[in-house]
């Protein structure tokens, strides 16, 4: 099936590359890889692959190493805030735990996010991902929040 306009996608994988082929089979030959954390986008999807949105190859949707997903962007930037009982909440290089902690955010910390993408949102400047929910806390949007000055 079709997506009524292409639509960006991003994998999360712990291989080290993740296979575009030629038709949505693991029989057909292999393209060219997309690493963890690629953004590509997708026309639509057949039978539990992707279409690259130029008609080039196909992605397997879900493997057990890895998964795309369909990022969804807030209409605008918005005010997220950490509440967590750990001295600190990692931000990654891509969604997921295997990727790589760029930096920490401390409980309280107020971070601008763009979107989330399979329960991790992404920084607005694109710079990270951070888990929406683990064991230890939770970041929250409040509704009521002063724009930073």
């Amino acid at each position: 099936s079709m997506f009524p306009a292409p639509q960006l996608w991003q994998l999360s994988s712990s291989l080290k590359a993740h296979n575009i082929r030629s038709a949505p089979g693991l029989s057909a030959s292999v393209l060219t890889t997309a690493k963890n954390g690629a953004v590509l986008q997708m026309k639509g999807a057949v039978g539990g692959w992707l279409i690259l949105a130029d008609g080039s190859g196909y992605t397997k949707l879900q493997c057990s190493d890895g998964s795309w997903y369909c990022p969804s962007m807030f209409p605008a930037p918005q005010l997220w805030q950490l509440s967590s009982s750990l001295k600190a909440h990692n931000i990654r290089s891509a969604p997921g735990l295997s990727a790589s902690v760029l930096t920490t955010a401390k409980n309280g910390a107020v971070l601008q996010m763009k979107g989330a993408v399979g329960g991790w949102l992404i920084l607005a400047d694109g710079s990270g991902y951070t888990k929406l929910q683990c064991s230890d806390g939770s970041w929250y949007c409040p509704s009521m929040f002063p724009a930073p000055q």
